[in-house]
């Protein structure tokens, strides 16, 4: 898991769990938490939820990474 705060991978329960309460109130750091996983070869992001706001803040990210939503996973493309 990248944390959205730090931009760093985390991996404990109890750093995840903290990491949860601190995006709560603290800025997030989207942009250098896509680069830093584009950097680790992340090259295929899967939006969980409606809509594709996501995708298309990573496709202004870096344009050579693939974006799908988790709906097209679960029923195919259509």
């Amino acid at each position: 898991m990248v944390a959205n705060v730090s931009a760093q991978p985390i991996e404990e329960p109890e750093e995840i769990r903290r990491e949860l309460v601190a995006q709560l109130t603290s800025p997030v750091r989207w942009v250098e938490s896509v680069k830093y996983m584009i950097t680790q070869g992340v090259d295929t992001f899967v939006e969980v939820g409606p809509g594709d706001v996501l995708r298309g803040l990573i496709r202004r990210i870096d344009r050579g990474v693939k974006g799908r939503g988790v709906e097209e996973i679960i029923e195919g493309p259509q």
